[in-house]
């Protein structure tokens, strides 16, 4: 399928001790928000919250290219960039958390844990550590 071909190429630095391509990270990323918005309307805020991620790690490479995300996200900390609005820093890390959350509520429902359930737990593992009480609601 597009999505793993996508999380493969992305990923086929690791292996040798290489750094992640940033436009391939970025597609992997865009290939995984269809799946949220699949989910119903209580995950479009997902898939959306992703194209907006996605949009400004694109924006932050525009206007200071870096061959890779490491590259990117040492020169916003050198710059003391990497906590203002639109950083790409702030951007990658909530792109990690959204993937994992989606790769975890994926693994559990092949586990065969209703999905309802797996939402939840996926949730409570991956995004509820980093959302303040009245999101979690």
């Amino acid at each position: 399928p597009p999505v793993v071909a996508a999380w493969e190429q992305a990923g086929s630095n690791l292996a040798t001790g290489g750094a992640v391509d940033p436009e391939a990270f970025l597609v992997a990323v865009e290939k995984l928000a269809p799946i949220a918005d699949s989910l119903g309307r209580v995950f479009n805020f997902l898939g959306n919250e992703m194209a907006e991620n996605v949009e400004e790690v694109r924006t932050a490479l525009k206007n200071h290219p870096a061959d890779r995300l490491r590259d990117l996200v040492r020169r916003e900390v050198v710059e003391k960039r990497h906590k203002e609005p639109g950083a790409a820093s702030n951007a990658l890390r909530w792109l990690v958390r959204e993937a994992r959350f989606i790769f975890s509520l994926l693994e559990k429902i092949t586990d065969g844990i209703d999905s309802r359930t797996a939402a939840t737990e996926a949730y409570q593992e991956t995004l509820a550590p980093f959302h303040g009480p009245m999101l979690q609601r």
